[in-house]
Parts: structure tokens; sequence; C-alpha cells
């Protein structure tokens, strides 16, 4: 009985529908009916009619496609003859060319022998230009100066192999004596900015890279061991800046007004005592940080893996000088209102501490740390024990 159904039966629906609806709905569900036939239908109309719209566009492309693939194919029939033609000819002059194609490589071959030895011939000038190019602005505000022993290093390493394997030949003989007398003046110059790497005003006016110096002198079969020797002295010379400065606050927190006259005062900061987190912020900034580039570096340039005793007797000898200036510093804090300071200022330093001694593996630092901590927290009891004892004292007068 569902008109909507698939099993939908028309007869039966009429004769129950003839039964038992009146008229008036008889006449009405006509009218129903009627109306969904002529809406069906019209749709049915408007489907055919926007099929056929499609039908129409779709067979005028198909014609357009015609006459385009037709004018296509014979620009491809074109392009595949002028292929053919060139072809053709490239095999005509490859026949021409090939009696002189092993001379033209020959004579390349000999040209690029030539350039080279050209540049074996003028290796010693360009050095000699190197070094003194260098000479020249060394008292000059000039950013490229620090290339230029770079670019003679390079320039020597470039033939070094060449003339080492030809030197029996008298030409090449005379130009590696030649070399060897300048590269012994150019390593000079380089082990001279290692040493006046401390040099502050020298550094402002030529920007210069300590690690680049040292990775040119190794380079150049330098020993190791002096260039590392060489690169800790240089790098001694900042670190005791910073501890200069650690110093000249311990003294203005111990009550002195006057520094020695001859130390350095880094800049007007320092004119005025820092509390104790100050003090400890400054000193992991400057030196902790300072100091964990320099091993980093170190431990990079020099590559050291097992033998790591000069770089330790440095660092502890750097340190024994920092953890005594702490622990001064500590000492000279007596105000008991600045416990929750010093604890979290000895918390800092203990964090910064652990940290440097991941770079340095089994070095005593963390321990060292922890024992600092240690004097100063029982510094600070026997502070209160003494407030106490002077403030029982007071009660009972």
């Amino acid at each position: 009985m569902d008109i909507n159904g698939a099993d939908f039966d028309a007869q039966l629906f009429s004769q129950k529908l003839l039964k038992e609806a009146s008229l008036s709905k008889l006449l009405t569900h006509e009218a129903e009916i009627a109306r969904q036939i002529g809406a069906i239908d019209s749709d049915m109309q408007t489907l055919v009619y926007e099929n056929y719209n499609k039908f129409i566009a779709a067979t005028d492309t198909i014609k357009k496609m015609r006459v385009d693939f037709r004018a296509m194919e014979d620009e491809m029939d074109a392009l595949a003859d002028k292929m053919t033609a060139i072809g053709r000819s490239s095999g005509d002059i490859s026949a021409t060319l090939a009696e002189r194609r092993k001379e033209i490589a020959g004579l390349s071959a000999t040209h690029n022998l030539l350039n080279k030895l050209q540049f074996l011939f003028e290796l010693p000038e360009k050095l000699r230009e190197c070094v003194e190019a260098d000479e020249d602005d060394e008292d000059e505000e000039d950013e490229d100066s620090e290339n230029d022993l770079e670019t003679g290093v390079k320039h020597f390493l470039r033939a070094q192999r060449v003339l080492e394997q030809y030197q029996h030949m008298e030409s090449f003989k005379g130009i590696k004596a030649d070399c060897d007398e300048i590269v012994v003046e150019l390593k000079a110059r380089l082990l001279r900015r290692i040493d006046n790497y401390h040099d502050e005003e020298l550094e402002k006016r030529r920007k210069r890279d300590l690690g680049v110096t040292v990775q040119l002198l190794l380079a150049l079969n330098e020993a190791p061991e002096t260039l590392s020797g060489r690169y800790l002295k240089a790098s001694r010379a900042k670190l005791t800046g910073s501890l200069d400065a650690l110093e000249r606050q311990v003294r203005l927190a111990e009550g002195e007004k006057s520094v020695l006259e001859n130390q350095q005062r880094p800049s007007d900061a320092f004119e005025a005592p820092m509390d104790v987190l100050e003090f400890v912020d400054h000193g992991c900034n400057n030196y902790v940080s300072d100091l964990c580039l320099v091993m980093a570096a170190y431990n990079e340039t020099f590559k050291v893996d097992e033998d790591k005793a000069t770089l330790t007797a440095f660092v502890n000898e750097m340190n024994e000088r920092f953890f005594a200036l702490l622990r001064a510093r500590m000492a000279a804090d007596k105000n008991l209102d600045e416990s929750s300071l010093r604890a979290r200022a000895l918390d800092r330093f203990h964090r910064r501490l652990q940290a440097m001694s991941r770079l340095l593996p089994g070095s005593e630092f963390t321990r060292i740390g922890l024992d600092l901590v240690l004097e100063a927290a029982e510094m600070n009891c026997r502070l209160c024990l003494d407030a106490l004892k002077s403030r029982f004292a007071e009660t009972l007068v």
C-alpha cells in the first residue's frame, strides 16, 4: 500500500481507496496525484533539456579538438623533420671534429698544467705579499687584515704536496726553499697573534678569532703541545681580568674604599659594591661563561679525548682563585636580612658549576662547589647563633 515503495500494487491501492474513502476525499486525492504528475513531468523536461545542452556542448568541443589535434599533428611532423636535420648536422660536425678532439683535450690538459705551474712559480711572491700586507695592516683599522695570513696558509697548503713530491727537481727545490723560509715568518706572526690576544685595544681594532689562528698553525704542522700551552696562556689574561673585577668587589664588600693602583678597572659599574646575588651573577655570566667557552674550544681544537691533564690543571688553577674570592665575599656578608639572597646566589652558583663539570668529566667541581655551599650555610648558622646570644644577653640585662 506504500505508493513510494518498490512493491506498490496500484490495483489493490485503488480498490482500498474506493472502498474506504468518500467522494470528496477521492476528488482531493485525484487532484494531488495530478499535481504531482505535472511536477514530475516538468522536472523530466528540464532534465532532458539540460542534458541536451551538455551533449551539444560536448559535440562542439570534440569538433574543436579534432581541428586542434590536426594542427598539432602537422607541427609535430615539422618538429620531427627538424630534429632529424639537427641530428644529421650534429653527426656531420662530430665526424669533422673527431680527428681534432684528442688534440683539443691534450691542449686543455696542457693549459691546466701550465696554470698550476704558474701558480707554483708565483707562490713565493704571493706568500711574501700576504706577510707584507699583514705587516702593513698591523697599525691600521682594516677588517680584512685578518685574512692576509689565512690566505697565505691556504696558498701554501694547496701547493705543499706537489712541492714535496717534486722537490728533487732543481726548479721545484728552489721554490720549496723560498716557501719554507716565508712560512717560518708566517708561523711566527700567527704565534705572535696568540701571544697578543690579551691586548684589548688591538682586539677592538682587529676582530681576531683565536680558534682560527690555532687551526692555521695546526695545519702548518705546528706541535699541538706548544699551541695548547700558548692557547691557555692567551685565555688566562681574559679570565684573570674577570677575577680581578671580582676581587675588587670583595675588597669593596670588606670595607676597603680603594684598590691597588696597578689594578685595572673594567668599568664604572664596579665603583659601588654589589650585593651577594649580583656578585655571583657577575661571576657566572663573565668568568664561568668565558671559562666554559675556553674548555669547549680547547676540546674541539686539540681533540683531547684521554689526556686532559693540561686543561685540568689550568681550570683547577683558575677555579681555585674564583672559589677563594667567593668564600671571601660570603664571609664579608654578615647581614642576616640577606640570607635569602645568599641562598639564591649559592643555588645559582652550584647549578652553573654542574654545567661546567660536564665539559670536563672526572673533575671535582661539583664536590668543591657543594663544600663551599655547606661552608656558607654553616657561617650563616653561626651568625644566627651569635645574634641569638646577643639578643639573649640584652634581654637578661
